[in-house]
């Protein structure tokens, strides 16, 4: 199963252009300026859907002068990614194809839910 990266309907969104789901943009500076709290930040998170992001789906800088993927965390489950991007228009993302999802082995069914 693939996500469509412009189907914005389970999405909390900030800042415009609008970009597809799961990247990341900035152009306030090099990567190496830190502190630099203008990053641009993706988060996914699956969690209580029955689904992961496939494991072979790699994420990373797709273009941009400058530009570094930072902070990137894959949650052991599978169910979450965050990553950080920092660059002079740096464009970051799943650099593997589009985002794939598989049934995650974790589901709990509503019977067993607390």
């Amino acid at each position: 199963m693939e996500v469509n990266g412009t189907d914005y309907t389970f999405t909390n969104i900030s800042g415009s252009p609008t970009i597809s789901y799961g990247e990341a943009t900035d152009c306030n500076g090099q990567k190496i300026w830190n502190p630099c709290p203008h990053f641009g930040n993706a988060t996914i998170d699956t969690r209580g859907t029955g689904l992961i992001i496939h494991p072979t789906i790699a994420f990373g800088v797709i273009s941009g002068w400058d530009t570094e993927i930072r902070d990137f965390i894959r949650s052991a489950d599978g169910s979450q990614i965050f990553f950080s991007c920092a660059g002079w228009c740096g464009w970051c993302g799943p650099i593997s194809g589009p985002i794939g999802l598989q049934h995650s082995t974790e589901f709990i069914t509503l019977a067993n839910r607390k």
